[in-house]
């Protein structure tokens, strides 16, 4: 009996061992998203300091509308925990959807919701022909009533967007989120066979069976079969990383580096495996440069037009 038990017992164990192995590595993309994302959540802790003047405002006699101003409360809470919940989904689940869908969400659910607010305030209080929609979407960008600390997390979970749609755009095209290897029979699966005869009696096909590799040895640890390796070993490159870096510090070296590492990977001289570091840093490169160019444009543009009007500092 206690065979038998053994016996339906080992696939099981062998069933959960592969689950935990099959737990994908944190991508060094998604960890930084993840860090932008604490580091928003933290710096949009600032907001709680306007709390006591809502509180004073929503008690006060002169408030037409309080239950609007309580409901202020839920704006200064929902940016640090949708801050949170993605940095959660980013580190801990990395999961890169959710994380880039609640990272959204912490920039773009507030200030829905303060939009919301202060129409339906401003309806009651001086009427509706008074609420000036325009305006209004300066919740977007707050920086006129908010203070450095809550601007520079603004700023944090604006970039923290980006890289999160950037990384769930490389991530999806990563090797190794296509593959297309049977973990448990050690040998990749042919979907497009065809078949090389039809059964005389069914009229179903018959395929070829294919060769079932043997295991050299199994590990001493997890009991998982080790197959021997197959083919020339393409040597692992520092270039996807070097790509990466560059792209974040110096833009320029991340498109150039980026391009050569993946024109190496195109040709099989690098390994791919890397493919998703090298075209973060190529795509953060390319996005950086363009900020760069954009923020030289405009202080020229304001320099001349200040130069030209006679006013100096």
């Amino acid at each position: 009996m206690s065979d038998t038990t053994n016996q339906v017992e080992e696939p099981n164990q062998s069933l959960n061992q592969a689950a935990v192995a099959k737990k994908p590595a944190i991508q060094p993309l998604l960890m930084i998203s993840g860090i932008l994302s604490l580091f928003a959540g933290v710096y949009s802790l600032q907001s709680f300091s306007w709390v006591p003047d809502v509180i004073e405002w929503a008690q006060s006699p002169d408030n037409v509308a309080p239950f609007i101003t309580w409901m202020y409360l839920l704006v200064f809470a929902l940016t640090p925990l949708l801050a949170f919940g993605a940095a959660y989904f980013a580190i801990i689940k990395r999961d890169i959807k959710r994380h880039a869908i609640v990272a959204t969400a912490a920039y773009v659910a507030p200030a829905i919701v303060a939009i919301i607010l202060d129409a339906i305030y401003i309806s009651i209080t001086y009427g509706i022909e008074s609420v000036d929609f325009v305006s209004l979407l300066r919740n977007f960008a707050p920086v006129d009533e908010s203070s450095m600390v809550e601007i520079i997390g603004l700023i944090l979970l604006i970039i923290n967007i980006v890289v999160a749609w950037i990384a769930v755009l490389v991530l999806r095209d990563s090797p190794s989120s296509n593959s297309n290897t049977n973990a448990f029979a050690g040998a990749p699966t042919m979907p497009n066979q065809q078949p090389i005869g039809y059964d005389p009696q069914t009229g179903a096909p018959v395929y070829a069976q294919p060769v079932q590799a043997q295991p050299v040895g199994y590990d001493s640890q997890t009991g998982a079969p080790i197959y021997a390796q197959t083919g020339h070993m393409r040597p692992e490159s520092q270039l996807p990383l070097i790509a990466l870096i560059g792209g974040l510090v110096f833009p320029l070296l991340g498109i150039i580096v980026g391009h050569i590492a993946l024109g190496q990977m195109k040709r099989g001289e690098i390994q791919s495996t890397n493919m998703s570091l090298a075209k973060t840093g190529l795509i953060l490169g390319y996005v950086f440069m363009a900020l760069g160019v954009l923020a030289v444009t405009i202080y020229v543009v304001l320099f001349a037009a200040i130069a030209g009007s006679g006013l100096y500092f």
